[in-house]
Parts: C-alpha cells; sequence; structure tokens
C-alpha cells in the first residue's frame, strides 16, 4: 500500500510540475519535496553562470533573511573532476 501512495505522489509532483513553465515555481517545489524527504528545515536552489563563474540564489526555502541578488564565486562549491588534484586547478 506504501509502494501505491509514493507512486501516486510522484506522478502528481511529476504532473503538477510539468504543467507549469516557471521556474521559480518548479525549483520551489522541488525544495520543499527535498526538505520533506530529508526532514531539514532550510534549502537553497543555486545557478550556475560559468561565463562569470559565480552561482546566484535561484530559490531558498526556510531562509527568510537573504539577499536573492547576492552572487557566490564557483571557488566556494568546487566541482571535483576524476583525476584531477585539487591543487592543479
Amino acid at each position: 500500500m506504501r509502494e501505491k501512495f509514493d507512486l501516486l505522489a510522484l506522478y502528481e509532483t511529476s504532473t503538477l510540475l510539468n504543467d507549469s513553465l516557471e521556474i521559480g515555481f518548479i525549483l520551489d517545489n522541488l525544495l520543499r519535496t527535498a526538505m520533506s524527504k530529508l526532514l531539514v528545515t532550510r534549502s537553497i536552489a543555486l545557478l550556475s553562470h560559468p561565463v562569470h563563474q559565480v552561482y546566484t540564489i535561484a530559490s531558498a526555502q526556510g531562509i527568510y533573511q537573504i539577499d536573492k541578488t547576492e552572487t557566490f564565486d564557483f571557488d566556494l562549491f568546487p566541482i571535483p573532476v576524476p583525476g584531477l588534484r585539487s591543487e592543479e586547478r
């Protein structure tokens, strides 16, 4: 019975997200879903801007005093490259 409920919830979420073209709505719902499964109270989604080598805040949940225009350097969240040591980057 639990598996049927999980599949129904997944189907409803998929339908809801596919019906919208608004990135903010989609990210907010994905963050809320992840938060409920992980039992956390705060989450944030960052968008990567490779040309400027920064991340920007796309959506935040449970974080009320945040400047959504703030940017973060790529160095803050380095992306590991297989076979490349950190001093070689």
